[in-house]
């Protein structure tokens, strides 16, 4: 039974779209208001009050309600951060009046429009002045606005005008934009006209992207910022990977220092401990509150990995009509082998099948590598881990066998070409050079020759403490992990490999990857990684610098830029931040629908072997 995890996933304002495609309109608005008035982080101004009604409802939600009269508006704004380049887009309905939307300035009471859409400006829908296309009364429209070289000195936009069914109604081109240097506060503004009485509905409000960053937006004001005694999201953030926003740009924790917009040193304050100083490499985390010097900034973005299902592959086992599970995930390029096997009690079978990723949205069935030897005996139970070297594809089922596949065109596949049944399963193996090191759980560490990659021959064999688990190359050296030891393996020749030290692990080990000078060791009993400092790999002793608990057993490793990356069956996916590889943070649980057993990652993207889910990839 998978325990219960949460996957916090906080997005700057502004939702990305594409502009100038044709969709029908969503229901979009709830996300900033529901009920009578705009929700948080939109603004009222002026006065007036706000009524959303069913009877005004759009696709069976609801529309944001705006009144005027003569002498004054209506309207709600949410601040952005606008970039050199951005999209907007909204719907509108206009009762009687006139309204408009778009990006404006807002200081002391002043607004300065700049790049807005007016809905019935003297019956059309019309851009900073210049008539897009005819309108009327009681009728929704949707319109897309794309603004380029907004922080420069030629800003242009393109204007797309639908209509409810999503056809192009009108659209500008390359016209004129205003720019903005130097602004107080920039907001997005939906409002009425002032000078008649005016009813105007608004819906499917997008602004994309006010900021490309995933995180937590916290406005600061000039002077000493508290945020509060927790962070707002729950989750602990690092200072030096925060971003300071302003016009036209997201900056760095240290570009923003040494610009002169905040002071790089930020204040704690800890009950019985008084005010702690804190600086780049410190945390932001909870039971504490923080003291941020603000002095040009617009708002701190708290940056946390964003995690994105993008897609989702579903093998099957075609002959039978039966759905299999996801064992393994071997990213390639633009290609996937992804090792499946029957769920339950139903009779064995297992394949590997090579998916197209090109498009990691509609991941694609490309062909089978069906894995039976020569008999139906020599057919395994389940595949534990592959490795690709070349053209040449390494499984580890119950006996060790070679795949010959064509990578490019990944469609064209050949089957496996021999075995070598020396083991009964090998749970972990890598591959450098000539030679293929395999962990068999049952016996030693097995080194085989693959000069001929379709004979493999058994050039060595060592002894390890316990049960080998996991084995990973580097050089002339190869660390190897069994029940609880991380061993250290002289492999200058491969054919005579030893051990030449060992240390003891936290737990009883499953899988093992490195970073830098740091090994990581994932353990299940009890759940954890471990840390070792591998920097001298035998001068001495790999150290264990410390066990960071995981929410359950650790099945699968994989670390990049930062961040681990850990599979957890009976949890998710759970996410370590390792800028500093001697003290992984946590930072969040991401849940599956399935049981993660494998993870792999390549690029922007994890690949998540989730069994019965299947493959999700998953971007970050």
């Amino acid at each position: 039974m998978k325990v219960a995890c949460v996957l916090i996933v906080l997005i700057a304002s502004g939702v990305a779209f594409g502009s100038g495609v044709a969709l029908p309109f969503a229901d979009g608005f709830e996300i900033y208001a529901v009920g009578s008035a705009p929700s948080p982080p939109w603004e009222r101004h002026y006065n007036a009050a706000s009524i959303v009604t069913d009877e005004q409802a759009f696709d069976g939600g609801q529309s944001y309600k705006l009144t005027s009269a003569v002498g004054w508006s209506d309207s709600a704004s949410v601040d952005v951060v606008f970039p050199d380049a951005f999209s907007y887009e909204v719907a509108c309905r206009v009762q009687s009046g006139k309204a408009g939307a778009g990006q404006f300035e807002y200081d002391g009471g002043m607004v300065y429009n700049h790049n807005d859409v007016w809905f019935n400006d003297g019956g059309y829908i019309t851009f900073h002045g210049t008539q897009v296309t005819p309108c009327a009364l009681d009728t929704w429209y949707r319109v897309v606005v794309a603004i380029v070289g907004f922080c420069g000195e030629d800003a242009t936009a393109d204007v797309v005008v639908y209509d409810a069914g999503g056809s192009e109604l009108g659209a500008l081109h390359g016209v004129p934009a205003e720019t903005m240097d130097d602004v107080n506060q920039c907001q997005f503004v939906l409002h009425t006209g002032s000078a008649e009485v005016g009813v105007a509905y608004f819906d499917s409000v997008s602004i994309a992207p006010a900021v490309g960053l995933p995180g937590t937006l916290i406005p600061l004001d000039p002077g000493w910022n508290m945020i509060g005694d927790t962070c707002p999201d729950g989750q602990p953030h690092r200072i030096g990977a925060c971003r300071i926003l302003a016009c036209c740009g997201a900056y760095s924790w240290d570009d923003s220092v040494s610009g002169g917009m905040v002071q790089g040193t930020v204040y704690a304050y800890q009950p019985g401990a008084g005010y702690l100083v804190l600086g780049a490499d410190d945390w932001f985390t909870e039971g504490r509150g923080y003291w941020v010097l603000n002095s040009s900034g617009r708002m701190l973005l708290l940056h946390v990995p964003y995690l994105e299902l993008v897609g989702t592959y579903r093998p099957m086992w075609e002959t039978e009509g039966t759905a299999l599970g996801a064992d393994v995930v071997c990213p390639v390029g633009d290609t996937v082998y992804l090792a499946a096997s029957v769920l339950g009690d139903s009779p064995a079978h297992v394949e590997i099948e090579v998916v197209d990723t090109t498009n990691p949205s509609a991941p694609a069935w490309s062909c089978d590598v069906q894995t039976g030897g020569s008999s139906p005996n020599d057919l395994p139970t389940r595949i534990d881990d592959m490795e690709v070297l070349g053209d040449r594809l390494f499984s580890s089922p119950g006996c060790l066998r070679v795949a010959a596949l064509t990578l490019v065109p990944p469609a064209v596949c050949g089957g496996y070409d021999d075995f070598v049944p020396y083991s009964v399963r090998y749970l972990g193996m890598d591959v450098q050079g000539d030679y293929l090191y395999a962990a068999d759980h049952w016996g030693p560490l097995n080194v085989f020759s693959i000069s001929t990659p379709c004979s493999p021959a058994l050039v060595h064999a060592v002894g390890l403490s316990g049960y080998p688990h996991d084995v990973v190359a580097r050089g002339d050296v190869a660390f190897a992990i069994s029940t609880n030891t991380l061993s250290v393996l002289d492999i200058a020749d491969p054919g005579t490999a030893s051990v030449v030290c060992s240390s003891a692990t936290g737990g009883k080990v499953s899988r093992l990857a490195l970073n830098g000078d740091y090994a990581y060791v994932g353990t299940w009993d009890p759940p954890g990684v471990d840390v070792f400092d591998i920097s001298a790999p035998c001068d001495p002793a790999p150290v264990l610098e410390r066990s960071v608990p995981t929410s359950a057993a650790v099945s699968g490793l994989a670390s990049a830029d930062g961040l681990l990356f850990v599979a957890v069956p009976d949890c998710g996916l759970d996410v370590f931040d390792v800028s500093d590889p001697a003290d992984p943070r946590f930072v969040m649980t991401y849940d599956t629908p399935g049981r993660p057993v494998h993870v792999a990652v390549q690029g922007r993207y994890v690949y998540v072997a989730d069994e019965a889910a299947g493959m999700l990839i998953i971007s970050w």
